[in-house]
């Protein structure tokens, strides 16, 4: 081919015409990249609220089973385990729950206690049992927060991300 008849071919006319699917073809391109980023910033969103959840079970186990911390510190732990619901299924969401049933028997054993011992002098058969519902809760806690990572290492694992 020679340079004269290149030159035709380059006219204005036809350079006008691939413009219009040049445009399309990047506006697309820019479309998926916003869509790819959106993609990803969901995923992280999700890893965050993942992350933060794991945290807050873990620190749950912790005080039950360090009694480190006052009921109030228990109850809003116990209330920050809320999102569960949303965030995860499966076997993760039955071990949350479960978490959950585990602290709230500990907390509400915790309460009775104290209100038994304020009002009843002698030990009773009651505060006996209440003792040992909290001491197995406490001895279930710190067995829990030696697998706890293991559990939550499918969902957090940046390299899925």
């Amino acid at each position: 081919m020679h340079w004269d008849e290149i030159v035709p071919i380059l006219s204005l006319s036809n350079l006008r015409a691939l413009l219009t699917p040049v445009i399309a073809v990047a506006a697309v391109y820019i479309a998926y990249q916003q869509w790819m980023t959106n993609r990803r910033r969901l995923k992280l969103e999700l890893y965050q609220r993942r992350f933060r959840l794991y945290e807050t079970t873990r620190d749950l186990l912790v005080v039950m089973y360090t009694g480190s911390a006052d009921d109030r510190r228990q109850f809003q732990l116990l209330n920050q385990m809320n999102e569960r619901e949303f965030l995860f299924r499966g076997k993760i969401k039955d071990y949350l729950d479960d978490v959950w049933r585990h602290a709230s028997n500990q907390f509400d054993a915790r309460q009775q206690l104290a209100t038994i011992n304020e009002t009843v002098p002698d030990p009773t058969e009651r505060r006996q049992e209440l003792t040992q519902i909290e001491s197995r809760e406490v001895k279930w806690a710190f067995e829990e927060t030696l697998s706890l990572a293991t559990k939550f290492k499918k969902y957090l694992d940046v390299r899925k991300l």
